[in-house]
């Protein structure tokens, strides 16, 4: 018989409502907002995988690979006008967390840690009305202009289940 070496392999889908907090910038070189000031926050989805091992009673390390988007949209609509827009932004990930379960069958989960991410690029998808007043949705991705390297921190509670001894 084989028993269990303290290491557990996980895969996970985090579903989350996504947004920004944008301020002006009151220096020398600020600019106003305008239309972002208008952004709506949306859903997104991220996926990973990694690995978590026993460190003490009770205390967990686990670290993971994953892809992670953030998004936000604004509307505007009048009797002669449209613009809207989607902006995604993506990236690859690396969790580093530190977790405490309690129990036995049933356990309680909580983590809390880090998140250091590669930004990968961002995606824009605009609607606007053409010349014969008909929507026209142009993509585009971009690059260019952003932070490469981000860090979130990260928070995490549930239940984790014993269905087997293994």
């Amino acid at each position: 018989d084989k028993t269990k070496t303290g290491v557990e392999i996980f895969v996970g889908v985090s579903p989350a409502l996504t947004y920004r907090t944008l301020t002006v910038n009151d220096g020398i070189f600020g600019q106003p907002l305008g239309q972002r000031v208008d952004e709506k926050p949306m859903w997104s989805v991220g996926y990973n995988l990694g690995v978590r091992t026993t460190l003490a009673k009770g205390f967990k390390l686990e670290i993971g690979a994953g892809y992670e988007s953030n998004k936000e949209k604004y509307d505007f609509e009048s009797s002669d006008s449209i613009y809207r827009y989607t902006n995604n932004y993506h990236s690859i990930s690396i969790p580093i967390k530190l977790a405490y379960t309690y129990g036995d069958q049933i356990k309680f989960y909580g983590a809390l840690g880090i998140v250091p991410k590669g930004f990968i690029s961002m995606t824009k998808r605009e609607t606007v009305l053409d010349i014969n007043n008909k929507e026209s949705l142009i993509k585009s991705r971009e690059r260019d202009g952003y932070n490469l390297f981000l860090l979130d921190a990260t928070a995490s509670i549930g239940t984790q289940i014993k269905l087997s001894e293994n």
